[in-house]
This record gives C-alpha cells, sequence and structure tokens, in this order.
C-alpha cells in the first residue's frame, strides 16, 4: 500500500480514529457496569443494614451454610427498587399491571416432591410473594434426583422447611407458610384458605380426586399434575383440561373418579401422552415382607410404599408447566387456546348421535334423549375401552361405534362397548330385536369378550361405589370369582350374605345361581344399599336379589327361612364376627358352607402384640369355632391386590 497517496491516508485516519472510537466506546461502558454494581452493592448492603444484619453482600454467598444463614430470617419491607431490578425480565414480559397481579397472588403447593417443589421455586422466582407448602414427608437419598431444593444436608427434614430455606434464599420478600402436615377433605379448607391457585401435586389418587372435588365444589382454582414417573420422552408433555387426557394411566383414573362425581371438566393439568412401557413399581426386598406387614412401612395406610422409577428432569419440567400456566393467569394473560393431543368432542358427537339412530331401530319407538350423554361416551371410549375394540385382538378402530352389548339388558354405561363398523353391524344382526332376540353375546363373541366386557363393568361399579362414598374394602375381582366358584361347586340355589356395600361380592355370588335361585343380602346403610340396588341392576341381577337394610343381627333373627340357605358368607363389622357366625349356623342346611372374610389381617390376628376392635372380633370367632362340634372349619391366606388377609371356610356338619 502507498502511503503517500492522499487517498490512503484518509482511509488510515478514518481507521484510526473508528478504532479509537469504539475502544473509548467500551471502555466507558465497563466502567458504566463496575460502577452501576458498585452502587447495586451499596443498596443492598443499605438494605441489609436497614434489617440490622452484620452480612456483606459479597460474602454472603460463600459464608452462609443451610443451617446457619442469618439472612434467611430477614423479613419485612425491601425495597421496591431491588424488587424491581430483580423481576426485571418478568416486568418487562407482563408489564406493571400485571406484575401487580402476581405479587398479590397466593398460591398453595399441596405436595412438595418433585413437582411441586419445582413450581414453587419458579413461582417465587417470578414475583409470587405468598405461598403455602403443604407436605408431610421428609427428604430422603432417593428425592435428590428429582427435587428442586433439596441437597444432602437436607435428608431426614421436613420437605416444606427445606423449599422454605430455598425460597426465602431468593427472594427476601417472599412470605412462606410451611406446613408439616396431609391435605384431607374433612378439614381442607383449614390449609387452602385464601388461596388464588391451588397446585394439586399428590401421588395418592384418593387423595387427588378429594382435593380437586373440594376446589371444584367451592369454585377454588386449581391445577393438576398427573403422572411423571415412569416417564422418559419431554416432548409429549403438554397442557389440557382433565377431560382432554389421553394414555395417562393416573389421569385416566382421576379422570373416571371425578366423572362418576359430576366434575367432568375445567380442571386444567399437565399430563404426558407418553404412552406407559414396562417400568412398574419397584418391588419391596423380600427382607421387608420377613420383618412383618409391609403397610407399617408408610406414613399412612393408604399410601404407597414400594419405589416408583421417576427420570429426574421429568417431574421438574411438569413443575414449570404447572408454574408458567398459574403466572400467565395471574397476570391476565392466560396461554390461549393450549393445544391438546386429541380434539374428540365431534367424535364423541358422532358416536353418540349414531348410538341413538341405533337404539331407535333396535326399539322400534321415537328417542329424544339417550340415558348417556357425551362425557359418558367419552368415559366408555377413552377410559373403560382406552379407543379399542371390545373384540379381540382389540385393534384401534377406524371406524369407531357404540352398541349395547345385551340387548335385551337397558343401554347404561356398563352395557355399552366399542367395536368397528363391521363388528358393529354383524352384533346387531345376529342378537336380534328387543321382542326376539336371537342370540345372546356370550354365544355370539365368545367367553373371552365377554370376561373382558364383564370385568370393565365392574370396574367402573367399584369406581362408582368409591365416588358414592363407599369404602374400598370390597372384594377383589379375584376373589369375587372365587366366591362364584365356590357356590357354583355346591349347586348352591340359596345364598345369604351379611355385608352388601356395593354390591360387589353379591353380584358374584347371584352369577352362580340357577334362574329360580334366591339371595338375601344384609346392609346397614340405607345409602350403601342405595348404590348396591343400582350395580345389581346393572347386570340384570335384581330379580334374584333382595337387598335388606338394618342391623345385621336384628335382620338375621327374624329370617325364619322354609327351606335353609345353601352358602352364607359373611364380610360385615368384624367386632359381630362371632354372633353372625351363630345365626350362620342355624340359618344354612347341612354340609352348607359358611364363609367369613377377613380374618387373618396381615397376619395381626396370630400376633398378640396387635389389638384393635376388628382382630378381636376375629379372635372371638375363632375361639367359638375352636371348640365347635357342629362345623368343619379352617382358615386360609390370601395375597393379592387387597394385601395379605384371607378368609374362613366352614362346612355345617
Amino acid at each position: 500500500m502507498n502511503f503517500h497517496s492522499h487517498q490512503n491516508q484518509l482511509i488510515a485516519t478514518a481507521v484510526g480514529a473508528s478504532v479509537a472510537t469504539a475502544c473509548l466506546i467500551s471502555a466507558y461502558s465497563a466502567y458504566s457496569r463496575r460502577e452501576r454494581r458498585k452502587q447495586l452493592t451499596e443498596e443492598i448492603n443499605r438494605s441489609l443494614s436497614a434489617h440490622k444484619s452484620s452480612l456483606d453482600v459479597n460474602s454472603y454467598a460463600s459464608s452462609a451454610s443451610p443451617t446457619t444463614s442469618q439472612s434467611d430470617e430477614i423479613s419485612g419491607d425491601y425495597d421496591e427498587e431491588l424488587i424491581r431490578e430483580q423481576l426485571a425480565r418478568n416486568y418487562a414480559f407482563f408489564g406493571d399491571d400485571g406484575m401487580a397481579k402476581i405479587r398479590r397472588g397466593k398460591v398453595v403447593v399441596v405436595g412438595c416432591g418433585g413437582v411441586g417443589s419445582w413450581a414453587a421455586v419458579m413461582l417465587v422466582r417470578s414475583g409470587i410473594s405468598k405461598i403455602r407448602l403443604v407436605d408431610f414427608d421428609y427428604v430422603t437419598l432417593s428425592s435428590l434426583n428429582r427435587h428442586a431444593t433439596a441437597t444432602l444436608t437436607d435428608v431426614g427434614t421436613p420437605k416444606v422447611k427445606c423449599i422454605e430455606r430455598t425460597l426465602k434464599k431468593i427472594s427476601r420478600w417472599v412470605e412462606v407458610d410451611a406446613r408439616v402436615d396431609i391435605w384431607r377433605k374433612d378439614q381442607g379448607g383449614n390449609l387452602l384458605e385464601g388461596a388464588d391457585w391451588v397446585i394439586d401435586a399428590i401421588d395418592n389418587i384418593t387423595t387427588k380426586v378429594d382435593l380437586l372435588k373440594y376446589c371444584h365444589d367451592h369454585q377454588i382454582k386449581v391445577f393438576s399434575s398427573m403422572g411423571a414417573g415412569a416417564k422418559c420422552d419431554p416432548t409429549r408433555i403438554q397442557i389440557s383440561d382433565i377431560s382432554s387426557t389421553v394414555y395417562d394411566p393416573l389421569a385416566r383414573s382421576v379422570r373416571r373418579r371425578l366423572r362418576l362425581q359430576g366434575v367432568s371438566s375445567g380442571i386444567p393439568v399437565v399430563y404426558s401422552t407418553e404412552v406407559p412401557g414396562d417400568v412398574k413399581l419397584l418391588p419391596l426386598p423380600e427382607e421387608e415382607f420377613q420383618k412383618g406387614p409391609v403397610k407399617e412401612l408408610g406414613v399412612f395406610d393408604d399410601f404407597r410404599v414400594r419405589i416408583l422409577p421417576v427420570l429426574g428432569p421429568l417431574p421438574s419440567i411438569f413443575g414449570l408447566h404447572v408454574a408458567t400456566f398459574i403466572l400467565c393467569e395471574l397476570a391476565g394473560k392466560p396461554i390461549a387456546n393450549p393445544l391438546p393431543i386429541k380434539n374428540r368432542r365431534k367424535l364423541y358427537e358422532r358416536l353418540l348421535r349414531d348410538l341413538l339412530h341405533r337404539e331407535i331401530k333396535l326399539t322400534g319407538e321415537t328417542i329424544n334423549k339417550l340415558p348417556i350423554d357425551e362425557d359418558d361416551v367419552s368415559l366408555i371410549f377413552e377410559d373403560v375401552h382406552r379407543g379399542r375394540s371390545v373384540i379381540p385382538p382389540h385393534n384401534v378402530p377406524s371406524r369407531p361405534v357404540l352398541v349395547r352389548w345385551d340387548i335385551v339388558k337397558p343401554l347404561t354405561i356398563d352395557n355399552c362397548v366399542v367395536m368397528e363398523f363391521a363388528e358393529a353391524e354383524k352384533h346387531y344382526k345376529e342378537s336380534g330385536t328387543l321382542e326376539e332376540p336371537l342370540k345372546r353375546p356370550k354365544d355370539l363373541w365368545g367367553n373371552e369378550v365377554k370376561h373382558v366386557v364383564d370385568r370393565r363393568a365392574q370396574e367402573l361399579r367399584r369406581e362408582r361405589d368409591v365416588a358414592n362414598g363407599l369404602p374400598e374394602i370390597a372384594v377383589s375381582a379375584a376373589q369375587g370369582k372365587l366366591l362364584k366358584l365356590l357356590a357354583e361347586s355346591i349347586s348352591a340355589k340359596r345364598i345369604l350374605e351379611v355385608g352388601t356395600l356395593g354390591g360387589y361380592s353379591t353380584i358374584w355370588l347371584a352369577r352362580a345361581l340357577p334362574q329360580d335361585g334366591k339371595l338375601i343380602t344384609l346392609e346397614l346403610s340405607e345409602k350403601h344399599a342405595e348404590v348396591a340396588k343400582d350395580n345389581i341392576a346393572s347386570t340384570g341381577l335384581s330379580s334374584k336379589v333382595e337387598v335388606i337394610v338394618g342391623k345385621a343381627a336384628d335382620s338375621l333373627a327374624r329370617l325364619h327361612p322354609e327351606i335353609p340357605f345353601d352358602l352364607v358368607f359373611i364380610d360385615a363389622d368384624k367386632p359381630s364376627n362371632a354372633q353372625y357366625f351363630i345365626e350362620a349356623k342355624r340359618l344354612v342346611r347341612k354340609n352348607g358352607i359358611i364363609i367369613v372374610d377377613n380374618v387373618v389381617r396381615e397376619g395381626r390376628v396370630a400376633d398378640l402384640s396387635y389389638s384393635d376392635d376388628n382382630i378381636e372380633g376375629v379372635r372371638r370367632l375363632l375361639k367359638t369355632i375352636e371348640g365347635d362340634n357342629e362345623v368343619d372349619a379352617t382358615t386360609t391366606g390370601t395375597v393379592g391386590e387387597k394385601g395379605y388377609d384371607g378368609f374362613l371356610y366352614a362346612i355345617r356338619k
């Protein structure tokens, strides 16, 4: 380059000036940042000094410890300029009005494990100033793979206290109400008082449903987290209404129970559309069973004690979804139309319309409205039959149709099944009409399909029982089938049952009876009796069953049948077992059978260190039978979905 050229000299001068200018700008920017940082540090130190803190902001991070930090106790007024600086990005997004609403909001987090802890942290980081944390559980080593705030030093401490400490380190103005407690519906209002939003991060289905129903009935806004366990695909996590969830087993169970209690929609949830694989609850070590009843390992009897496999990042993503949704709602900028994986309302409308036409054709009458609605259609299609045909190999129908399973029985949600269009055409053609039925479903499709339909109908009845407030103490499906087989083995025509509850065992026993058979069942509660009658009617067995309401002891004393019973099944209040058994001996025929349920009770009956009214009732029964020469009896242990228990089997000599 020729530097003697006037043009080149001008170019060099311009470049040099540009470089010098850039250097000056850079130096000024660096100086400004240092000055701003210095001013911010001084402001923070002045704020801390106002609370009589001796900590210096520059030494705080390195000197503070989880158990000794004085700054954790700082409360009261906090400089508004510092708050706005800390929340600057949120103010930029939501604006002053939106952030004012967020900062006024109060959130209650029920369940402070992986999902709840992440939701709480992000809510407070984003400006929530009042938060209540509710959980009875403590941090364990296995919590560390997913909990937002827990460290090794927190193991053995309450989860809510662990989160509280972290939140106060993040936000100097936050008000944290940490409750080491469990939410229960009989006193739930106390823990939810004043909440703008409630976060349900509970993993126990009974408590979860109770909380959601309570919030719905009391018009408390609630956001629920479904199952994050045993999942690994973050791309399948989404927000939707509870009515639009699919594939998630926990969401399915929650949705079914809520629908049976009259709540079909209106609850936003986060869930995963990932189809569960082969990952299951991990089994307990064998040595735990050898130590005694495994239920004692849990804090409460109805909470699981086995380990659910969880990939750590997934609960955090669920929690972030929850926090984001609630922040947007509070700020008045709700997420517009969250994209559901399924939009099947039109499908339900078509299925219902097609079913109406088939029912008109079947009955030959004008029908304006069916006894089931779109919510019932969704329940039948999505939850009961999982969107698949009831006919093996249970494919996903390309043209799904709802049909009345047994045309001689009324159309109900448990007498309605999913089929492919061609299967439905065959079903109606070969079943005949109400006036001239041709083939029963069993003869048309075989025992395998009938068993599938019966099992799913039983699931519905049991969930209906739970929804109606019945305790979950009915016999299991396997136990019910055993009762049926025992009744059939002696060709029973007359059966007596003590303790109806929802009619689940009643239905199994009634199925063993011939056409002219009779079953009498005794139930104390009028409410339970009504539920049982509805369940029995839905199976078409009402003509064989008589439900007597009242105290069982009084009802038994009034029974003087001309023909004795072939079988007596006792499953009522355990303290009265001996009295019921004595009455059963009077009422059963020679060589008849008496069965008494729940006589092992996880081995506690034989362990004299245990004692309660139920256990003592069983012991009195066994003592009564011990010297009884009128019966030949034994007890048999059972292990299954109802846990470790057993029954007494006696033959009247």
